[in-house]
């Protein structure tokens, strides 16, 4: 009974967009108690999501139009959904965690050759803002994905996970804190150690030591982490991906907040490279 009542409000979810179904997917099954009630409730959801997708049709030509085309087959270009995914969009079939930024590139620059305001030059009004539009979020899509943070928060999102208010300091994560204090009191240690430097070949070997042994040390903690994260996805162990996300923010801050001093070790003739 409470799965068929599911069923029926699912029919609204239309409203929603194919990406949001995802994180209302979680709900259900999570109310689900037996295999056949899952299996159909599944079923459901990939046949809602199908038909949400399928019922575009070209403005022109009125041609049902397919998943995420910016063109229609009688050539006209179509307005853009925002309920597309950035991934979507960008040709991958499903969220992805890992990218390979050259070619995440790649598919940007060929989606945006087909867009260029050079080739709807002639074309009506109405034309050229489609195209405009389509071009807009291309770069919007690439703009979030090429950059893992954003990437990886915005996977969470398309899950229903919200990524603004967890705060590790009230998650009872005491050893992470711990780490978290320790790191930062060893980077304020070399600050003041640039800060109040005094020349000699000692003096500077030391300061190189310890400098390195602090960039390598966050980097593999940061890497570490980021490990972690990307498992927890590929997992879709969300709850677990939320916090690990929110650890790998916290690193990545202690690892620009040393960035910053790089110049200036650097001028002292120390070089070390901040990379990650």
């Amino acid at each position: 009974m409470m799965v068929a009542l599911l069923l029926k409000f699912c029919s609204g979810l239309k409203l929603f967009g194919f990406h949001n179904l995802c994180g209302f997917r979680n709900f259900i099954l999570s109310r689900c108690y037996y295999k056949h009630s899952m299996c159909n409730v599944n079923l459901m959801i990939a046949s809602l999501s199908s038909s949400i997708i399928s019922s575009r049709t070209c403005w022109n030509c009125k041609r049902l139009l397919e998943d995420v085309d910016f063109f229609c087959k009688c050539g006209k270009v179509q307005p853009v959904n925002t309920n597309w995914s950035y991934f979507e969009v960008l040709g991958y079939s499903s969220p992805q965690p890992v990218i390979d930024v050259d070619d995440l590139s790649d598919r940007m620059r060929q989606s945006q050759k087909l867009l260029h305001p050079d080739k709807f030059s002639g074309k009506s009004p109405y034309e050229r803002k489609l195209a405009l539009d389509a071009s807009a979020f291309i770069n919007k899509a690439y703009s979030c994905l090429q950059k893992p943070v954003e990437r990886y928060e915005y996977i969470l999102r398309l899950h229903g996970m919200s990524t603004d208010n967890l705060d590790l300091r009230k998650s009872g994560d005491l050893d992470f804190l711990s780490e978290v204090m320790d790191r930062r009191e060893k980077v304020e240690e070399v600050v003041n150690a640039i800060s109040n430097f005094k020349s000699s070949k000692k003096t500077i070997s030391g300061l190189s030591n310890s400098i390195n042994e602090l960039v390598v040390d966050i980097r593999q903690w940061l890497s570490d982490e980021e490990k972690s994260l990307i498992s927890f996805i590929k997992k879709s162990d969300w709850s677990r991906a939320l916090i690990s996300l929110s650890r790998f923010k916290y690193i990545l801050k202690i690892f620009e907040e040393l960035r910053e001093h790089e110049l200036a070790w650097r001028k002292l003739g120390i070089n070390v490279t901040m990379t990650h």
